[in-house]
C-alpha cells in the first residue's frame, strides 16, 4: 500500500492538484459572474472591424463579422461549463438514487433496473442525439435530455456494485433494527460507501460531457446563433481556419484547459480512493 501511494503522490504532486483547481475554479468564476469579464456585447456585429488583430482593446480579435472573440468566449464558459453542470449534475442525481435504490432491495427491483441499463446501454449516445434533434428541432435542451438519458447508467451500475455486498446489507439490517427510516438509511449508511467513486466519475463525466458538447455544437445541434458555446465558435471559424487560426485556437485552449484538469482532479480522486486514502 505505502508503495501504491508513493506511486500516487509522485503522479499528482500536491502543487499541481493545486494548480489544477486554481485553473477549475477560475472558469467557474468566469462562467458564474460572466457580465463582470466581459469587454464588449458578444453578440453584436460590427464590420469595420472585421477579422481585427488582438489588441487591448479586443484582446482576442474579432471574427468575420467583427465580433469581440474575447467577449465571445467568456460568453461560451457560462454556456458550455453550465449545460455540462446541468447534464453530469441530473445524471448523477438519478443515476445514484436508482444504484442506492437496486442494491438496498435487491431481487426484482434490482433486476429491473438492471435491464433498464443494459437496454440504455445498447443505443450509440449519437444515435440519441441525432434521434431527439430530429423530433425537437436544435435546441439544446434536447442534447441536454439526451446525454442525461445515456448517462445515468454508469452511476447506478458503480453505486449498486460498490453497495450490495453481504457486509452492507448486515449493515442496513442493523440500521433498520435501530429504528431508521428507509431515506435516512440511504443517506447515512449506504451513499456514504460510494460517495467517493461517485465525486470521482462525476468530474471524469463533466469533462465527458463538455467535450460532447462542445462536439454537438460544432456540428450545428447545440448551442443556435446568435448565442455561442465554445463548440459553435470552433465551427464558425473553421472555414477561415488557414487564414485566421486564432479564432479556432482560443476556443479550443480554452476547452482543452478546463476538460484536461477536471479530467486529472477525477482520475487523482480515483486513485486516491482506490488506494484507500478517501
Amino acid at each position: 500500500m505505502g508503495n501504491i501511494r508513493f506511486g500516487l503522490h509522485r503522479k499528482y504532486p500536491p502543487f499541481l492538484i493545486c494548480f489544477l483547481w486554481v485553473i477549475v475554479s477560475f472558469y467557474f468564476l468566469v462562467a458564474i459572474f460572466e457580465p463582470f469579464f466581459l469587454m464588449h456585447d458578444p453578440n453584436a456585429v460590427d464590420y469595420t472591424m472585421k477579422f481585427a488583430q488582438p489588441s487591448i482593446q479586443y484582446p482576442f480579435g474579432c471574427d468575420q463579422l467583427g465580433r469581440c472573440v474575447y467577449s465571445r468566449i467568456i460568453q461560451g464558459a457560462r454556456i458550455s461549463i453550465g449545460y455540462a453542470v446541468l447534464v453530469v449534475f441530473i445524471s448523477c442525481i438519478w443515476g445514484t438514487s436508482l444504484g442506492i435504490i437496486s442494491s438496498y432491495y435487491g431481487g426484482k427491483v434490482d433486476r429491473l433496473i438492471d435491464h433498464v441499463c443494459n437496454l440504455f446501454r445498447a443505443f450509440p449516445e449519437i444515435i440519441v442525439i441525432l434521434i431527439l434533434a430530429g423530433l425537437g428541432g436544435k435546441n439544446i435542451f434536447f442534447i441536454c435530455a439526451g446525454m442525461m438519458i445515456m448517462h445515468w447508467g454508469i452511476y447506478t451500475r458503480v453505486v449498486r456494485e460498490l453497495t450490495a455486498d453481504g457486509k452492507m446489507k448486515n449493515m442496513v439490517y442493523v440500521a433498520r433494527m435501530a429504528g431508521n427510516k428507509t431515506p435516512r438509511i440511504w443517506i447515512k449508511y449506504i451513499f456514504p460507501i460510494a460517495a467517493p467513486a461517485v465525486l470521482s466519475m462525476l468530474a471524469l463525466d463533466f469533462a465527458g460531457s463538455l467535450l460532447a458538447m462542445s462536439g454537438y455544437s460544432f456540428l450545428g445541434l447545440g448551442v443556435q446563433p446568435p448565442q455561442a458555446d465554445w463548440g459553435t465558435l470552433i465551427g464558425e471559424a473553421q472555414a477561415v481556419f488557414i487564414s485566421y487560426p486564432r479564432l479556432i485556437f482560443f476556443p479550443s485552449i480554452s476547452i482543452l484547459g478546463i476538460s484536461l484538469s477536471v479530467n486529472m482532479i477525477g482520475d487523482w480522486i480515483q486513485q486516491r480512493y482506490q488506494a484507500g486514502e478517501m
